[in-house]
């Protein structure tokens, strides 16, 4: 598969771990939502006593265009949407 640039593949092979993620969902209308994540902690893991810290474990953020090269991504990944999926639950989780 053809990446729109370096950084957003490495971001999708991050995607449900500690850090940045890229992944698509589909909503219920069918069209598919292009999402940005922000991990405090690895999917499943504990998360710190709340008594210690504040934090926000995970953070989606939609986007419409990459944030590291600026490429449309409904026009630039059409083809490739099931690939780039990750089911409800899993990386959104």
């Amino acid at each position: 598969m053809n990446w729109c640039c370096a950084a957003m593949e490495n971001s999708f092979l991050e995607a449900g771990r500690r850090g940045v993620g890229f992944f698509v969902a589909e909503l219920r209308s069918g069209r598919p939502k292009f999402v940005l994540q922000f991990r405090a902690i690895a999917a499943g893991a504990l998360p710190p006593d709340p008594c210690d810290s504040l934090i926000t474990l995970v953070t989606d953020l939609s986007i419409s265009y990459c944030p590291f090269c600026g490429k449309r991504l409904d026009r630039f990944y059409r083809n490739h949407l099931e690939t780039l999926q990750i089911p409800l639950g899993e990386g959104a989780a």
